[in-house]
């Protein structure tokens, strides 16, 4: 039987007697120990505050004698012990903790008792109350298990019982004290199983809870995973599509079907990337890699992403962003940025986004401004939550800004936003870095690559491609002839993980032993992979390969070596 079905019919029985099955009986007692040991210090504290007040009592009430006798008791005896236990169970419980705890109310009890007759024997007809505390003490504020709790304080008050015909007593006295002291013991008992019974309750409401919980977690785990593996798999056909819309652009640059055909291919890898990306966060697979990035040279690569569709809608993007340094993850923020530039292109209906920095100390404030509607006063409490679209939107998923925020939280880079109508700021917060010791990023002009995969349809579209961009590109199939021509002179090396008669890890160790920039192309992110491309200092790319993230890639890496960096 399972746990949920357990509890179920636990519930379901009832438990009159305060025990569960096997199996639930000993969580629950793990739960009584955390709550005893919890609360063990300000038990003792009370404890040894209630012993030195009675102890200050007796020398007002009780002969000199007699007090110094009962001072003696408490704070010679039983302050010592309390204040031993107290610490013993507080910094290094034992696994027998219950029964040192127990025997530590058992020991106070007796020395009560014996304090009484002492007082007794002198004539002083000395209250009982201090029975009456232990017993509250022992039901209700040691949350001691019921049936000890009752154990002890019934051998206490037995003691008592016996005790009571030394005190010299008349028996009208003796029975109203043993009478008085047994129903208070009835009634705390009652009140103690009531206690512990609705404790027992809460306890099997709480486990059905955190397994109901951790199912959700499990599925929605499951589902994001489906997601994720769904999203990569319907992506890997978009990379040849992908590559030919971007050569057939360039060939016939005015041809409105091929306009339509990259905006399609643009907003399905854009939803695809968006999924894939929420489903890390969900997943917790995001690993920030914190490096130093010229702000401005991202900021130019980002942008010059969106030309074409901004020449398209007549829109003006202006930068005006200092020179520095920043420490972030290069592709975390170059998504950041990605995404607030997107949603003020698609939603805002602007005629002019600016992005603009301040330097305040270490830290430089990046302002993506634009002049459109703004967003909605009833959504501005909701827009970095996932699936929120403005009210006209048809486009998208609703993503790019949760995506925003949750990257924001993994790097720890403050986000605000202000809006209002004609005006829409989103201000990320970035810290300065000390060395500028990130990637340069300028134009390639004519470089040399070296593109190593076996399948002959990816090759070509990947040499037409870099083709249009003005490279000079050397496509070969199989890790033989790879090896033999990579001896050559190159500016970057790009090689598919399965090449079918090796695997691409040859390829970028031996570009990594001649200084050679790598890249490492698979359809398959894996931890493997990344610690290889970063022991080779190489770097990866999934496939389908985005253009756009591949010529960055490209200009990053060959200016970086044209500038001795690598």
């Amino acid at each position: 039987m399972d746990k949920l079905a357990l509890i179920n019919q636990t519930i379901t029985k009832g438990f009159p007697w305060l025990t569960f099955p096997k199996p639930l009986e000993a969580e629950f007692q793990g739960f009584v120990r955390q709550r005893i040991l919890n609360r063990v210090l300000p038990v003792g504290i009370s404890a040894g505050i209630f012993v030195l007040v009675f102890c200050v009592l007796d020398w007002f009430l009780l002969h000199p004698v007699v007090a110094m006798h009962t001072s003696i008791i408490r704070i010679g005896f039983v302050l010592p012990t309390i204040i031993v236990v107290t610490l013993w169970l507080y910094f290094k419980p034992p696994r027998y903790y219950l029964w040192v705890y127990s025997a530590t109310l058992l020991v106070t009890s007796l020395s009560i008792i014996y304090i009484i007759w002492l007082a007794h024997v002198q004539g002083i007809d000395l209250p009982y109350e201090g029975l009456m505390i232990v017993m509250m003490y022992g039901f209700f504020i040691m949350a001691l298990p019921f049936y000890l709790a009752l154990c002890i304080n019934i051998a206490m008050v037995i003691l008592y019982a016996l005790s009571e015909p030394l005190f010299y007593l008349n028996f009208a006295d003796y029975l109203n004290h043993v009478l008085f002291l047994s129903i208070i013991l009835v009634s705390a008992a009652i009140g103690a199983y009531v206690t512990e019974h609705n404790q027992r309750a809460n306890f099997l409401r709480k486990r059905m809870l955190d397994i109901h919980h951790q199912h959700a977690l499990k599925s929605i785990q499951q589902k994001n995973k489906y997601l994720a593996a769904a999203s990569h798999d319907i992506r890997q056909p978009l990379q040849g599509i992908a590559i030919m819309g971007d050569v057939l652009k360039n060939e016939r640059p005015n041809d409105r079907n091929i306009e339509q055909l990259n905006q399609g291919i643009h907003s399905l890898n854009s939803m695809f990337t968006q999924m894939l990306d929420i489903s890390k966060i969900n997943l917790n697979l995001i690993q920030p890699k914190i490096d130093s990035i010229s702000l401005v040279d991202l900021v130019r690569q980002i942008t010059n992403l969106f030309q074409s569709r901004l020449q398209q809608h007549n829109i003006e993007l202006n930068f005006n962003v200092q020179p520095c340094y920043i420490k972030s993850d290069f592709t975390m923020l170059s998504r950041i940025l990605h995404n607030l530039i997107e949603n003020a292109l698609n939603h805002s209906q602007c005629e002019e986004i600016a992005i603009k920095s301040s330097i305040e100390g270490e830290y430089v404030t990046l302002n993506i401004e634009d002049n459109g509607k703004g967003i909605n006063e009833a959504l501005q409490s909701t827009i970095f939550n996932e699936f929120i679209k403005g009210q006209q939107s048809q486009d998208g998923l609703g993503l790019g800004l949760a995506i925003v925020s949750q990257f924001c939280k993994h790097l720890h880079h403050k986000l605000k936003f202000n809006s209002q109508p004609g005006k829409t700021i989103f201000s990320l917060r970035l810290p300065i870095a000390t060395s500028n010791n990130h990637n340069l990023m300028s134009q390639p002009e004519k470089k040399r690559i070296l593109v190593i995969d076996d399948d002959q349809d990816i090759l070509k579209n990947i040499e037409n491609m870099l083709t249009q961009w003005h490279y000079d590109v050397m496509c070969v199939s199989g890790i033989q002839h790879a090896m033999n021509v990579i001896k050559q002179d190159w500016h970057c090396v790009i090689s598919d993980w399965n090449l079918g008669d090796g695997c691409g890890d040859q390829i970028i160790k031996y570009a990594a032993l001649h200084n050679i920039p790598s890249i490492l192309m698979s359809s398959h992110r894996t931890d493997t992979l990344l610690e290889l491309t970063k022991a080779y200092n190489s770097h990866f790319l999934r496939k389908p390969l985005s253009p756009s993230r591949l010529r960055a890639k490209l200009m990053a890496l060959i200016s970086d070596s044209s500038h001795g960096q690598h």
